[in-house]
Order: structure tokens, then sequence, then C-alpha cells
């Protein structure tokens, strides 16, 4: 999931067994990325990999990303957009082929997906004539809700459902310019943050009935990563430092968060299990995680690395493994293990 200028966010889980026994048979984990990867003429084509293995989504003559990814039996969905030159639609993509959400006349986005049986859940925003304000919605199999206040811009940047719960994370304009962070449960606004200070949420998880959030708020004029569990806040990020929060698992007793902080002008890749930093990156060159996907022994985390240039990388337990290592930047926007 691409967020700002930390590109964003996608969650799941798998169940990963490893035999002890010289007799016993490993279970192989397959690795899927979603992001993007440039050419030499610095296009972006969205992407996902597949045990290091890359298929390209989109070659047209605009640029187009991938946000997130979700394997659904044999099936390979990823959402994301594409810019033809006129337009930016939302999009995802079914074993390769594109469905288009939006048509030609705004700008959209899909952000993140869920597929739960045959249906299809997106969340996305659309930018829509009178007014080219954005509207946070998602769609069922195709099909738009809307979410926002038409008077205001918002943005829904992740979808999770709980039963027949449909829950999506992002922010809304309050009027004045000050975002607040919030989610929406059924169509039904839940106010994060109370408009003091600028905000943003970027990922959801429902566990048991418990709401966990994962986002930012301005502090003294820094981005500061926190969480929210059923509306209370918890903060990540240190005080002098810009930081983000851009995804959320829990897992058992322990919340596990993925995100980014600046280091003297170099980003840190890092998450926190019940908010205790662990670095991923040495902040010696930028790196970001952008989604990560954790279960039973092991955790992944995906993002990027800079490495003589921008790299598609992910962690597994902590150890990077960089999945492209051509010439040309790439980064992973979203996880999913199967």
């Amino acid at each position: 999931m691409k967020i700002d200028t930390f590109p964003l966010v996608i969650i799941a889980i798998i169940l990963f067994f490893t035999g002890c026994k010289k007799d016993a048979t490993e279970i192989q984990a397959d690795v899927y990325l979603a992001g993007y990867k440039e050419n030499i003429s610095g296009k972006t084509s969205a992407a996902y990999w597949k045990n290091n293995t890359i298929t390209i989504l989109y070659n047209g003559n605009g640029d187009s990303y991938a946000n997130s990814i979700y394997i659904s039996g044999n099936d390979i969905y990823v959402s994301g957009n594409i810019d033809n030159g006129n337009t930016v639609k939302a999009v995802y993509w079914k074993n390769n082929i594109p469905i288009e959400l939006t048509g030609t006349n705004s700008y959209a986005d899909a952000t993140d997906l869920k597929v739960i049986g045959n249906d299809v859940y997106v969340a996305g925003h659309e930018q829509e004539q009178p007014g080219w304000k954005y509207m946070a919605k998602y769609w069922k199999n195709g099909v738009p809700f809307n979410l926002g206040n038409p008077a205001n811009t918002s943005f829904a940047k992740s979808i999770t459902l709980s039963g027949s719960d449909v829950y999506v994370a992002g922010c809304e304009g309050d009027g004045s310019g000050i975002n607040v962070a919030k989610y929406w449960k059924n169509g039904v606004a839940v106010e994060l943050t109370n408009g003091t200070n600028w905000a943003n949420a970027y990922s959801v998880f429902v566990n048991n009935n418990d709401v966990y959030v994962a986002g930012e708020e301005y502090n003294n004029g820094k981005r500061i990563a926190k969480y929210w569990k059923n509306g209370v806040p918890s903060v990540l990020g240190e005080q002098n430092k810009n930081s983000i929060a851009s995804a959320i698992v829990v897992y058992g007793q322990d919340v596990y968060v993925s995100g980014s902080e600046d280091n003297g002008g170099t980003s840190t890749a890092k998450y926190w299990k019940n908010g205790v930093a662990i670095n991923l990156s040495d902040g010696s060159n930028s790196g970001y995680c952008n989604a990560i996907f954790s279960f039973g022994n092991d955790t992944y985390m995906a993002g990027s690395v800079y490495e003589t240039g921008t790299r598609a990388a992910y962690w597994k337990n902590n150890k990077k493994v960089i999945v492209d290592t051509t010439a040309y930047s790439s980064e992973a926007n979203g996880i999913f293990i199967k």
C-alpha cells in the first residue's frame, strides 16, 4: 500500500511449520510482494513478485502502481492504479487481468483489497467532478460505496472484514485543512483524532472485536507513528523524529506495527512489537517498511532499501531479502505468504 512519501500497506496470516527431524518434510512458504518497478526512462509499472520472480501487470505508456496483494485459492489479486495519460484509474488485477473500478472522468486509486469467498472488497478513493474532492470508498465486486462526506476530501487506505462487518481506515478533511484519522464500520465513521493536529490512518485490523488502527499524527511539526486500540492511542515514534506506522497485525497477545522513522536525513525501516522498536535497516541508507504479515514463529515485512538504488525487499524474522537487483528502482508495498 502506497503511503504518501512513505509508500503503503496489506496485512494477512499464514501458518508456517518447519520439521526438526532429518526425514521430516519442510513446508515451503511462497512469498508474494506487490509494488512497482521503474524502467530505463523512469516509467513505473505495477508488478508483483513470487519468490523473487517478477510479473509486470501493466506496461502501457503511463505510470502504474500496485499497492496490495491477496491470494485466494489459486487466484492472485492485486490492487493499484493505472495512468493512461488522461486520468488515473483505480484497478485490481485477477490473475494478471485488469478489472477497472473507475472510468475516464476521475482520478482514483485502489489502495487495498480482501477476498472473502467469491466477493472482492477493494478500498480506495476517487476524485470526481464537480468540486474535484476525493471521496473515500470501497467497492464490493465492482459496486462502489461512498464513505466520506461529499463536502470534504477523504481517503481510504485499508480494508478488512470481521464476520459481516466491513472496516475501512483512512482520513477525512474537517473543512479547515486538517485531516482527521478515522475508520468506517459498515459506512459509519469513527474518529480517532479530534482535528487539533493533522493525522492519517493507514491500516486496520480486527481481533476478537477489538479494532486496531495504525497511522500517524503531527505533533510540534513532526509526524509521529502511533496506533489506536478501540480508539485509545499508543505513541510509537520518538517525539523529535518523523515517523509513520504503515500496517498493523495482531497475533495472540502481540501487536506488530510496521513503519519507518527518520534518522538524520535517511529513513530507517522498522517495526514495533508491543511498542518496542526493532530496526530492519541500520540508517546508513534509507529503508521503508510498508507492510507486515505475521503468524507463529515467522514475521514477514515488505518494503524497500536503498543499495545503489531503491530495491524491493522483504524481511523474514528480521533477515533481509532483496527481490530485485536490477539497475532500476523498485519497491514492495504489499505482502502475502502462502
